[in-house]
């Protein structure tokens, strides 16, 4: 990384105690202290919770470079999920990958095969790397922030370092949002929010597993058949599923729902 990573750190801090938009904070890292990894598509996530520590639920609350189908469709998921954005938040730790092993080796992108797949051909990326960094303050991942760097792959022990000084400012910049809630610019939930079901999908699901008709399910939630089957219809949507079967197999698969018990 050829910067001098002491005055990029000092100029990130220096920038963060105005309280900037996350929006603001996305650019500035892309054209300062991120700007020598040549980065491509800059989001920051908040782990969504109204306690400390935070609980399971990453949403997106900034982004400079991100095109529009990445917002819509990875703008809120699960910290449980099967992804390198997850699992650093989950580990609190930095995780790297080509971008090749990223849609082979995470079956949530994999649902979302053609819609990467010009990535995956592109040369520029086919050499560099991505980068998932836990947000941490007191001891806790409380947000990540994500880029694809178009530096060959295989980040060194300096930049690495940075990078992990860049999470840790970054999450006091966080830290301090929580008392002013909630992200201006985050996804509120679209109609079809990335492999993100609420309580009542995952209810649907659980009983389609088990069996019920919609009918039947209509009748247990109190509701009609036809607010059951557009349920149904947008959990195929945001799963890119085609049917109840293949939609229950889906949700079990990438952990959104619990395998049936065998008996």
């Amino acid at each position: 990384m050829a910067v001098d990573p002491i005055g990029a750190i000092a100029a990130l801090t220096q920038f963060l105690t105005g309280f900037p938009q996350p929006d603001d904070v996305a650019e500035a890292l892309a054209l300062g202290a991120l700007a020598p990894l040549d980065p491509v598509g800059v989001q920051l996530f908040e782990r969504m919770s109204d306690t400390f520590p935070p609980s399971d639920e990453l949403v997106s609350i900034g982004s400079f470079g991100v095109v529009d189908d990445v917002l819509e469709r990875y703008g809120r998921m699960p910290v449980s999920l099967d992804l390198p954005v997850c699992e650093a938040v989950r580990d609190s730790q930095l995780v790297l990958t080509t971008i090749g092993s990223l849609i082979s080796g995470y079956k949530p992108l994999q649902v979302d095969a053609a819609m990467w797949e010009p990535v995956v051909t592109d040369a520029t990326f086919s050499r560099g790397t991505t980068v998932c960094l836990p947000l941490v303050a007191r001891g806790h991942s409380i947000g990540a922030l994500t880029f694809f760097a178009t530096v060959p792959y295989g980040l060194g022990v300096p930049e690495q370092k940075v990078l992990e000084l860049v999470g840790h400012v970054l999450g006091l910049w966080l830290a301090g949002r929580f008392d002013r809630r909630r992200p201006r610019n985050g996804v509120s939930g679209g109609p079809t929010p990335l492999l993100s079901l609420s309580e009542r999908q995952i209810d649907i699901l659980q009983r389609i597993d088990a069996g019920a008709s919609n009918a039947a399910i209509a009748a247990a939630l109190e509701c009609s058949v036809s607010t059951v089957k557009q349920e149904i219809r947008r959990m195929n949507a945001a799963l890119r599923t085609s049917g109840r079967t293949e939609l229950v197999e889906r949700a079990q698969e990438l952990a959104l729902l619990p395998l049936t018990e065998s008996t």
